[in-house]
């Protein structure tokens, strides 16, 4: 949040605004996968990039926390340079929660680098939807793409004509006897 006082000669316009920023070096990045799970549980994908340059291995702590629950931890060791490592949670009874908020962390150990991330009740329903469309649009690409495959078979198979094919012709003279005269 960033506040302003606007004004002189003794008046004063204040005001705030929220704005979304971003601190940091940008050469470690953090994302967040979720899925919804048949026994009411939350599954929480933590997604930890390093970037690094000039390359550093990092040794990572990294937290999820809910309110109301036990703080899950994750070391994550030897994270190279150029790569991805995937941190697994499970939130069970994730639908009973008074407070449905979750925070992630990661902390390097021995370092400076700390990533966080807070998502709240109403941003975690729009991941779990967005997750639940993309699912349902691939679905739906899949049987079109069934369908275009079972109507280019049907095109490539030739009709169901009664008309039969003549037999071999075995002998030169039965090949010549249906050479027109005229050649």
């Amino acid at each position: 949040m960033i506040e302003f006082d606007l004004g002189g000669a003794g008046v004063s316009f204040p005001f705030r605004t929220h704005r979304l920023y971003l601190v940091g070096l940008g050469d470690v990045h953090m994302a967040i996968n979720l899925a919804m799970l048949e026994n009411n549980g939350l599954m929480v994908e933590q997604i930890i990039t390093n970037k690094t340059d000039p390359p550093e291995m990092l040794d990572l702590r990294c937290n999820l926390l809910v309110r109301g629950r036990r703080r899950q931890t994750r070391n994550k060791d030897g994270i190279a340079s150029g790569q991805t490592a995937k941190i697994i949670y499970l939130i069970r009874d994730y639908d009973q929660l008074k407070e449905k908020a979750i925070w992630l962390r990661a902390i390097q150990k021995n370092g400076q680098r700390s990533l966080n991330e807070i998502l709240n009740e109403e941003q975690i329903l729009r991941l779990l939807e967005k997750k639940k469309e993309a699912k349902k649009n691939q679905l739906t690409k899949r049987a079109q793409h069934k369908d275009i495959a079972e109507k280019i078979k049907q095109l490539k198979q030739p009709p169901n004509s009664t008309v039969e094919t003549p037999p071999a012709l075995s002998s030169k003279k039965q090949r010549a006897d249906l050479t027109p005269a005229n050649q």
